[in-house]
């Protein structure tokens, strides 16, 4: 019996030890947990853990802000709106502004919504929230019908975070709205191309994008256009594809239906239940869709009975005319006038070589046909074909184009300097070594962070793609030029670029300055750069003295002599 006893004390001790090792738990650590919960996307248990941190410290900040986003995150709006409005009764800078807006914009309060983004740009002010803010102030705007500042906003936070996802996806919503298709693609293609945690997630809100449109389309009385648009969305989910199509169908047969077009109402309705057997609710419609079936007779019905009659008619005409006198004896033919008299022949003679039938050539002239062109737009015309002014390019998986007048600091002054991210980009550009944003990006973090080697192997497949990203890639070296302390590596790739395009001079200043600053170690680069250049400017002073000096280096006393008569011919002319 003792040993008993002993046993459950034992048990009881190591069950109180348990629990008050549970209630031990301090905030901070509960705070934790919530935190970790969130980024599993466990919403409702991270809810659990920063509502126990926010009772154990009610006034931390921090708990309160965690508790208002995990409400974000489990739909429950008021709440977090209620959190996030006594973290701003005690500091307005401390407020979780993203997460407070959107709150607000879900619960239907867009204005409200509209100055807590303000609020986000006010207090907040580093390249990822402001894009974020602007973001957020694009979809009120959209809810708000103001397409046009919606439109302004998203690209703006493109601007200011090109790696943001969805603020394409939402420009491709503001021009299937302005019935912009073909631009509407280009944006959801530009979108698919930003790295994303869950891409299925993104093309499913693409599709679902479609569908409800197609059903605008529908609701308008476009009912073929409508259907195509929801087919389109197929390319992006199969499965939202299919059910936007059953609710397609289910719609336009209740339009058929109240036009009294009940067979045609069956067809849908049919189609819809080749998509989804097991719906009951459509079997019940159909079997509801009572058929005039013998509407479809009629056609045949009617023209049977014309041809009846037409043949009645005939045979009445036939019948009349069989019944008619004989006619009575042609008048003679006056014969021809004096001197007009012809001979006729009696017979038709054969033409030599041929016979009764055959068809005689070379008696009709034939007109020449007209001459086409090669050229793919005349070759249409002559065709019937219907040519547009300017036939399109094939669209690059990503074309966005530099900004319009601003400078390129200002331009890399926008984006964000997240080494997390950095491995993403690198990803993104060896599979699409043109995507402009993406090498602003990670030029700029890599300027920022003297990295001359990583910015070489970016630049270089960048500057080959075409004559945008050269372009591009040329001033963003021009800017590292100035900013970064070792030049060596993308001197190479800069000097080039400027052979290329035989701007000479700069080239010799970029030279001048590797002379200036790494001779040691860069004399036989420079000697092969001096000798491009003399091919393309063989009385340019400035070279020949780079060569004079570094033949003085290398102490090459022949080439010496050499470059300084050169240089006293051309100081002497």
């Amino acid at each position: 019996m003792k040993k008993i006893y002993f046993k459950l004390i034992l048990i009881s001790i190591l069950f109180f030890l348990i629990l008050t090792s549970s209630f031990a738990q301090t905030a901070k650590q509960l705070y934790e947990q919530g935190q970790a919960l969130l980024s599993e996307k466990d919403y409702a248990e991270a809810v659990n853990k920063f509502e126990e941190a926010v009772k154990k410290d009610p006034g931390n900040l921090l708990y309160l802000n965690g508790l208002g986003e995990a409400y974000y995150y489990t739909n429950e709006f008021g709440k977090g709106i209620e959190v996030f409005e006594q973290v701003k009764s005690k500091a307005l800078p401390l407020v979780s502004y993203y997460f407070y807006g959107m709150s607000l914009l879900k619960s239907g309060r867009a204005d409200d919504a509209i100055a807590a983004f303000e609020e986000l740009k006010k207090f907040k002010k580093t390249a990822r929230n402001l894009a974020l803010a602007d973001q957020g102030l694009g979809l009120c705007y959209f809810e708000k019908k103001d397409l046009n500042k919606s439109e302004e906003y998203f690209k703006s936070s493109a601007n200011n975070d090109p790696l943001l996802p969805k603020n394409h996806l939402y420009l491709g919503r503001i021009l299937l709205n302005r019935n912009e298709f073909l631009k509407a693609e280009e944006e959801f293609r530009i979108e698919l191309q930003i790295p994303s945690d869950d891409l299925d997630a993104t093309k499913a809100e693409i599709a679902s994008i479609l569908v409800d449109y197609g059903m605008k389309l529908i609701n308008e009385g476009k009912l073929k256009e409508g259907e195509d648009m929801i087919q389109s969305s197929g390319k992006y989910d199969s499965t939202v594809a299919k059910n936007g199509l059953i609710q397609a169908y289910t719609k336009e047969a209740d339009i058929l239906i109240s036009s009294g077009k009940k067979n045609e109402a069956r067809e849908k309705l049919l189609k819809a239940i080749e998509l989804d057997p097991a719906n009951q609710e459509l079997q019940t419609k159909l079997s509801s869709v009572k058929g005039n079936d013998l509407m479809k007779y009629i056609p045949f019905v009617g023209g049977g009975i014309l041809g009846v009659i037409i043949l009645f008619v005939i045979i009445i005409i036939i019948v009349k005319a069989s019944k008619k006198k004989p006619a009575s004896t042609p008048a003679e033919v006056p014969a021809p006038a004096p001197g007009f008299e012809e001979d006729v022949p009696t017979e038709v003679i054969q033409g030599e070589g041929t016979s009764a039938g055959e068809e005689v050539t070379g008696m009709v002239s034939e007109k020449p046909m007209p001459e086409i062109s090669l050229d793919e737009t005349k070759f249409k015309e002559t065709a019937g074909e219907p040519v547009s002014e300017e036939e399109p390019s094939p669209a690059p998986e990503i074309s966005v184009t530099t900004e319009e007048g601003a400078s390129l600091k200002d331009i890399l002054a926008k984006h964000l300097n997240d080494p997390a991210s950095v491995e993403k980009v690198k990803n993104l550009l060896i599979e699409n070594p043109g995507h402009i944003d993406g090498f602003k990006y990670l030029s700029k973090f890599y300027i920022d962070n003297n990295k001359s080697e990583e910015l070489s192997s970016i630049t270089g497949p960048f500057v080959i793609i075409n004559n945008e990203t050269k372009e591009l890639g040329t001033k963003v070296l021009e800017f590292a030029m100035k900013k970064i302390s070792d030049i060596r590596p993308i001197a190479g790739i800069l000097n080039n670029l400027y052979i290329q395009n035989n701007e000479v001079e700069k080239a010799v200043m970029l030279n001048k300055r590797l002379f200036d600053e790494h001779l040691e170690s860069e004399v036989n680069n420079l000697k092969n750069n001096l000798k491009k250049l003399l091919e393309l400017d063989k009385k340019n002073i400035k070279i020949h003295y780079l060569f004079y000096e570094i033949y003085k280096f290398t102490k090459e006393e022949k080439m010496m002599n050499l470059e300084k008569q050169i240089i006293d011919k051309l100081k002497a002319k």
